[in-house]
């Protein structure tokens, strides 16, 4: 269930507004937060979520792209292997065995999370992400949640591009000031890396 609060209230009435410009509760809810405000905001954004929704601009992409088949099979051949490694609770004798068939399955769920990631990615933008890490990044199901977290993403990326900016301007004997630089561009780094998988994923 998507929680509204009053902190995020006027980004889920902008979807709101954005996405369903005729809802009939439209008007009632831009007087503000309150319990049935949020309810009937929670049942429109679940409305744009059961959406279907309408094709995304994809760079062009050849049927017998080498890199997307790569990516595809890739994927299958974790299926595979998930559903060979599930198989092995059948002869699991113990609960230490167990736990060490729930973890084998646990890092191939988030490979196949990070190729899926991938493959989302390059189709929308026609390239690999350019950072390359381990980082598997935590993307919603639903679109409207989608679309709230770009929101978040977007005044993260923000902030810290703001504080680069602070301190791009203090001195060079300034205290650990390549330590923060390099630690707020790596952030920056992160989630703009985050919001295109979002951007993706909508």
């Amino acid at each position: 269930m998507i929680e509204i609060t009053k902190d995020n209230y006027q980004e889920a009435y902008a979807i709101i507004a954005e996405e369903l410009p005729n809802y009939p509760l439209l008007k009632k809810m831009q007087r503000g937060f309150n319990k049935v405000n949020a309810a009937y905001m929670r049942r429109a954004l679940e409305k744009i979520n059961g959406q279907k929704e309408a094709p995304q601009e994809q760079a062009p992409h050849d049927p017998k792209d080498e890199q997307l088949r790569k990516l595809e099979r890739k994927k299958s051949g974790l299926y595979t292997e998930r559903a060979k490694c599930s198989n092995k609770f059948h002869d699991c004798q113990s609960d230490e065995e167990r736990l060490r068939v729930s973890k084998q399955l646990e890092a191939i769920q988030g490979e196949i999370s990070k190729v899926q990631q991938s493959i989302d990615y390059y189709r929308k933008f026609g390239e690999l992400p350019k950072v390359v890490s381990a980082t598997v990044y935590d993307i919603p199901e639903g679109r409207a949640e989608c679309i709230l977290l770009r929101q978040n993403i977007r005044v993260r990326i923000s902030q810290y591009k703001g504080k680069l900016r602070d301190l791009a301007r203090t001195p060079d004997d300034y205290p650990k000031r390549k330590e923060k630089i390099d630690k707020n561009q790596d952030k920056l780094n992160y989630f703009e890396t985050y919001l295109k998988h979002v951007e993706a994923a909508i």
